[in-house]
């Protein structure tokens, strides 16, 4: 499918129509649901936009101490020799989402220093998890209730 720019905007506009490709259907081997769509990406609230979406990206993010995620001393992202900001997902970055990102790698880290507080036993795995549960789920509650 294709859209057009109505003739009044198209000789404003450098983008004259926008073309839509149907999605690949593949088979599930799901019971009921015989066909889906394969997603390289996760939907944001389950916390990916600061874990990540696989095993490199979480290495990368994480400090490996007391079960932090890495955070510049500025408080912002890091950023990559590249430039490229260091958080679980930077496809289509723009400042409000590095704003936002930055905001829950700090939520994560002030989670994982109350966990260390009350449960000194936690190690660094345990910290980051049950970190990251809590942080998701706060990320979860914002867009289900506040935000939808």
């Amino acid at each position: 499918m294709e859209l057009f720019a109505p003739k009044e905007v198209a000789r404003e506009c450098p983008l004259k129509s926008f073309k839509f490709f149907k999605t690949k259907e593949v088979p599930t081997g799901f019971y009921d649901i015989r066909s889906g769509s394969i997603n390289i990406r996760t939907p944001w609230w389950d916390g990916s936009v600061i874990y990540g979406s696989s095993t490199e990206k979480l290495q990368q993010v994480r400090t490996f101490k007391d079960g932090k995620l890495k955070i510049s001393e500025d408080g912002l992202l890091l950023h990559d020799q590249e430039g490229i900001p260091v958080s679980g997902d930077v496809t289509n970055i723009w400042c409000g989402l590095s704003t936002l990102q930055a905001l829950f790698v700090k939520e994560h880290n002030a989670v994982c220093d109350a966990l260390k507080k009350e449960y000194p036993h936690f190690d660094d795995e345990e910290l980051y998890r049950h970190g990251r549960l809590v942080t998701s789920a706060v990320i979860a509650k914002i867009h289900t209730i506040d935000w939808t």
